[in-house]
């Protein structure tokens, strides 16, 4: 579940995508800039198609015939005939990024890292909601300046393991 991954931009890099997905691991992840003003759905859009286009190659089939299932509360996924294929996506402000599992399920999430006055106010609250008190300590315990990064990489953790189990957030 903490398999490195290495996130390569869609269209300069769709070879490397492909070779990812045709390994032994069968596991690759996309991402797509968006414009800092996107909108959600824009954003959802642009990745929802760069999805399709990366299934479309590796399993010779038009882009247009992948038919990508969303439903509340749980992760993307393929249905087709032969086989089942489990996605994952998160829009952060400029970017989007998408994971895809050929033989299992698949979580990722993204999250801007802010320093400075514009940072969470309330992460401490946050973070001992939902991440527990013992993690809580060990972000409390850095230097200021090292907390920013230091809670984003445990929130995402938290949401990629859910998005993974198809499960919701929950305090």
């Amino acid at each position: 579940m903490n398999d490195l991954v290495i996130v390569d931009s869609w269209l300069e890099s769709a070879h490397l995508v492909l070779d990812e997905l045709r390994s032994a691991r069968a596991l690759a992840a996309i991402s797509v800039a968006v414009p800092h003003a996107a909108t959600r759905r824009s954003a959802r859009e642009q990745i929802r198609a760069a999805l399709r286009e990366t299934l479309g190659a590796l399993l010779n089939r038009p882009a247009a015939s992948i038919s990508l299932i969303s439903r509340p509360g749980r992760p993307l996924w393929v249905n087709l005939p032969d086989r089942s294929i489990d996605l994952s996506a998160s829009y952060a402000a400029s970017s989007v990024v998408a994971a895809i599992h050929l033989r299992g399920a698949i979580g990722v999430d993204v999250m801007p890292v802010e320093h400075g006055a514009y940072w969470m106010s309330d992460w401490e609250c946050v973070a001992q909601n939902y991440l527990g008190k013992g993690t809580y300590g060990r972000i409390a315990d850095l230097a200021p300046g090292q907390r920013p990064r230091a809670f984003a990489q445990e929130w995402t953790r938290l949401e990629a393991c859910l998005n993974c189990l198809g499960l919701e957030l929950t305090e």
